[in-house]
């Protein structure tokens, strides 16, 4: 099965784009060669592939900037969610299932989003490699976030390390946190693996993350 990832860049233009996707792309060459697992990833420049949709994706995230000085990764997950439905029903979902001190700013982003392509709808998820703009407080000092699963599941990456790119990447698909929320302390037998708190410190996946992934790519399989 193929996973098709949409890769972003805010500001637009930045060098980090093509980074995150040698980044992404090393990652999906290290699983198969360390762990013989196929993670059939089709890692896309959105740039370069999708135009109109980095252009109001840009224009999402400096709204948000100019309005809020964040970013809440839900209001991402929304637009993205459109993008691969494009109908009046999805608008209506998505607009009920956001809070009202934000469904002003929202609704005509995901109006946009609907005339984004004249092919129809768009199964992808969107990574988002992101300077300058932070998440939603109180997660402002996480170095990333992700928000569901693919196919409409949606991430963001700020500080540009390689291991915390591969961090949350793997979150969309299945993988979960390696560490205690409160302490930051990595959990049991997590002490090496990416999906620690501090994904630097990580040098590959411990066996409880591998077993997830695993389990989602199996999943996936079952539904082609």
């Amino acid at each position: 099965m193929s996973y098709a990832v949409t890769v972003f860049s805010y500001p637009f233009g930045s060098k980090r784009l093509e980074e995150t996707i040698r980044s992404t792309n090393d990652l999906v060459c290290s699983l198969q060669s360390r762990y013989d697992v196929t993670l059939g990833a089709d890692i896309r420049n959105g740039v370069e592939l999708m135009l109109p949709l980095a252009e109001l994706v840009e224009e999402f995230l400096c709204s948000c900037s100019r309005a809020h000085g964040w970013l809440d990764i839900e209001w991402l997950f929304c637009l993205n969610w459109v993008i691969s439905q494009p109908t009046d029903q999805t608008i209506s979902t998505a607009i009920g299932s956001m809070k009202s001190d934000c469904r002003d700013f929202l609704r005509p982003f995901l109006a946009k989003a609907m005339r984004c392509y004249d092919v129809g709808p768009v199964e992808s998820s969107v990574f988002v490699a992101m300077n300058g703009l932070r998440l939603r407080p109180p997660y402002e000092h996480l170095w990333g976030a992700a928000y569901q699963r693919w196919p409409s599941g949606v991430a963001v990456e700020m500080e540009g390390y390689r291991e915390s790119v591969f961090h949350e990447f793997l979150h969309l698909f299945g993988v979960s946190e390696g560490y205690d929320e409160n302490t930051k302390k990595p959990q049991s037998g997590c002490e090496g693996c990416w999906m620690q708190y501090d994904a630097t410190q990580g040098s590959g996946l411990c066996a409880k993350h591998l077993g997830e992934l695993k389990a989602f790519i199996a999943e996936g399989s079952t539904q082609q």
